[in-house]
């Protein structure tokens, strides 16, 4: 199992408490709601992969509902100094707001995970600059060995969309 699994947690929030298409306060875009809705949010093909992400160097497995996306979490990572140290992630209301490559795990949602279970790989909406237009990130762990560096890979959900093919 990789690290990022046995390290996930279920968020704090209550579900019952979210607004629909909202995670911790976070309102997912709308072209990803509507993508989950019908149905057309679903895992890409490898080869989709490697032409979206070309720095990523595993399978991926999207989240295809809201309630999955919801279930993930990186805040018990930012827990514990060591692991957020590795992995480059930090909570915004008790640390300095720092930039990629590092990620404020309270206002990012996991849309996307490694297809394997040792692979260490979250794709995330991160909304720091922009709640209404978050941009997508993902870890990379494999330009500096053993440390995750959170890389823009597209500005939008909608760009990210796009780029697999998805009408948004």
């Amino acid at each position: 199992m990789s690290l990022f699994g046995k390290l996930f947690s279920r968020r704090k929030s209550e579900e019952a408490s979210e607004k629909p298409g909202t995670i911790d306060g976070m309102a997912l875009p709308n072209c990803l709601l509507g993508l989950i809705e019908l149905g057309a949010w679903k895992t890409p093909s490898d080869d989709q992969v490697r032409a979206a992400l070309p720095g990523v160097r595993s399978g991926v497995r999207f989240l295809e509902t809201v309630e999955a996306m919801r279930s993930e979490s990186l805040e018990t990572i930012a827990d514990h100094m060591n692991t957020a140290r590795i992995f480059k992630v930090y909570r915004g209301s008790i640390d300095e707001a720092k930039s990629l490559p590092w990620l404020d795990v309270e206002k990012a949602v996991v849309i996307g995970v490694g297809d394997e279970p040792d692979v260490d790989l979250a794709i995330v909406l991160d909304f720091r600059e922009d709640p209404n237009r978050p941009k997508v990130v993902y870890s990379d762990w494999w330009t500096e060995r053993g440390v995750c560096n959170w890389v823009e890979c597209y500005p939008s959900a909608e760009t990210f969309a796009e780029a697999f093919g998805f009408e948004t």
